[in-house]
């Protein structure tokens, strides 16, 4: 993955460099790429305070996640890739569930500029 102007996302062929796909609908700076375990989908979190699932092999977008009020430093899928984590400049960590798009669970107090899960097994 690549970014280029920052508000999208470009995959690059490596060998050759040249633009495989574009993954647009960021608004303001990217700050954050993670790929889900199987490699299947991908997260971005965003100053624009938005997390965008998107399917790797198409560039569609599958959702959009709303909950932070500054920008998101770093986003993780857990180890099934169900659920993910965003941090953020709000001094928030959100708990998200991939499919649904709910808020699981907000913890509050730090600004989270990192945010990981503990590998499997």
């Amino acid at each position: 993955m690549y970014q280029k102007n920052h508000t999208y996302l470009d995959s690059l062929d490596v060998d050759t460099g040249q633009e495989i796909r574009r993954f647009e609908g960021h608004t303001d700076w990217v700050r954050s790429v993670a790929f889900s375990p199987d490699g299947q989908t991908i997260l971005s979190g965003s100053a624009d305070n938005t997390l965008i699932w998107w399917e790797a092999a198409s560039g569609r977008r599958l959702r959009q996640f709303e909950g932070h009020t500054a920008q998101i430093y770093s986003a993780a899928f857990s180890a099934d890739g169900k659920y993910a984590l965003s941090g953020s400049a709000d001094s928030s960590v959100i708990l998200w569930d991939i499919g649904s798009g709910r808020k699981c669970a907000v913890s509050s107090g730090t600004q989270a500029t990192c945010v990981a899960w503990p590998s499997a097994g």
